[in-house]
């Protein structure tokens, strides 16, 4: 299983972190995806989303594994200020990159230089017409739909994918403590499920593309 994310930072540390450590108010103010998401508090987002070169070696997993080359298609969905979609073409001009993006914030912040090819769009209503992907990237993503919505987007990845090239990220648990640690970090996050029932929705939308399971072990939370 390819994972791209294999070189992205990731804490070496514990962190502790209360339950309902963000609350409902905040959840809600995040779902906007606009400055406050973005460039406001740690409770209600980010706390200042800028590029500190973590998505340079993400892009050089994205080209070298999934061999992208001269003339191929690259798509990241909700692609938020574009900075991966920036590093691909900064190391090979000729790579296509596509994007998409729900938030109208982040879609103002995208560089010029590859706006014209990022679409401010729903991901669940995404299309591009007639073009087809040689890799998509759809992180933190699929988790924040109910269970008929995740459905219906893997399937429409798998109708842009030319060859089932995709690659996601999905929450998912073991125990209730785990389960308790995820829902009190996130904050977009709809549907962390067990990796069997995530198992059951591959089958019933026939998807075939890599993906990367993200718990509470994954992000080091720990309640205080």
């Amino acid at each position: 299983m390819i994972n791209i994310l294999k070189d992205y930072p990731q804490p070496t540390q514990p962190r502790y972190i209360k339950k309902n450590f963000r609350s409902f108010s905040d959840k809600l103010i995040a779902n906007h995806k606009d400055e406050r998401f973005y460039n406001g508090s740690r409770s209600t987002g980010y706390g200042g989303y800028r590029d500190d070169g973590r998505w340079k070696k993400v892009a050089l997993n994205c080209i070298q594994d999934y061999n992208l080359i001269d003339g191929s298609n690259f798509l990241h969905v909700n692609c938020d200020y574009g900075f991966l979609l920036s590093e691909v073409k900064k190391i090979n001009p000729n790579i296509n990159v596509f994007g998409s993006e729900y938030s109208e914030y982040a879609y103002k912040n995208i560089n010029s230089s590859i706006k014209d090819n990022v679409k401010l769009i729903d991901p669940r209503a995404i299309s591009f017409g007639d073009v087809k992907f040689d890799l998509i990237i759809a992180l933190s993503v699929v988790y924040t739909f109910n269970i008929y919505d995740a459905i219906l987007f893997l399937k429409k990845l798998n109708n842009l994918s030319k060859n089932n090239k995709i690659f996601i990220t999905l929450a998912t648990y073991n125990t209730k403590e785990e389960l308790d640690l995820f829902n009190s970090w996130t904050l977009l996050g709809n549907l962390c499920l067990k990796k069997e029932e995530w198992y059951e929705i591959f089958a019933e939308a026939n998807y075939k593309g890599d993906y990367l399971f993200i718990d509470s072990n994954y992000l080091s939370l720990k309640f205080k």
